[in-house]
């Protein structure tokens, strides 16, 4: 995987901050430990790929020492730009593109059924594409991979709607771009999800609800 990168977008994990949709339902400390399961699930998966690697927080940067391993490959720690999730995304890939990373993945930590195949495949699709997205059943997507900006992808989309995906698939077809897609994928936003992942078989949260 010469020349590859992988982008991780974290919440940095501080106490009413991050899953408010299912704070809201279970409070929260349990939605801070729902996020920090997330998050170590990610970790898992990321660190078995042999890229470099840049997590980008969306407030300050921890201490590194306090991350645990996330695998082979230089890790890099930054700090997200840009005023909205677009503009963020956006921002990442091409300081990637600047570094002269070829191949370039992004994903987030909503995802509790990604696996490593998922990311392999990623990699390999975008050799053959354009574009590759693992899209995710409430509509949007968990991963994105581009190969060039592509600054129409991340302009004016209605983010955190169920039209993310249908948008940024048309838009890359209308750009005449090869896109490639992984298998869909449940992201967890709200205890509905939450339930559905737990019925699954995914141990996500250790309190019963």
């Amino acid at each position: 995987m010469e020349n590859s990168i992988l982008h991780v977008f974290l919440k940095n994990p501080v106490l009413g901050s991050v899953k408010t949709r299912l704070a809201s339902d279970i409070g929260d400390a349990a939605a801070l430990e729902v996020y920090l399961a997330l998050v170590e699930a990610t970790r898992s998966v990321v660190k078995k790929i042999p890229v470099a690697k840049t997590l980008w927080f969306d407030t300050f940067l921890p201490e590194k020492k306090d991350l645990g391993d996330w695998g082979s490959g230089e890790v890099s720690l930054r700090i997200q730009e840009g005023r909205n999730l677009g503009e963020r995304m956006r921002n990442s890939f091409l300081d990637s593109f600047k570094k002269g990373y070829t191949y370039s993945v992004l994903i987030g930590s909503d995802c509790p059924e990604l696996q490593e195949l998922h990311l392999r495949e990623a990699f390999r699709l975008l050799g053959e594409n354009e574009i590759v997205f693992g899209p995710a059943l409430d509509g949007g997507y968990y991963l994105i991979a581009l190969k060039e900006d592509l600054p129409d992808l991340f302009r004016e989309i209605p983010w955190s709607t169920e039209k993310v995906f249908a948008e940024s698939v048309k838009r890359a077809k209308s750009s005449k771009k090869k896109v490639g897609l992984l298998e869909t994928l449940s992201d967890l936003d709200d205890l509905e999800d939450l339930k559905e992942a737990e019925a699954k078989g995914l141990k996500i949260w250790r309190t019963n609800f």
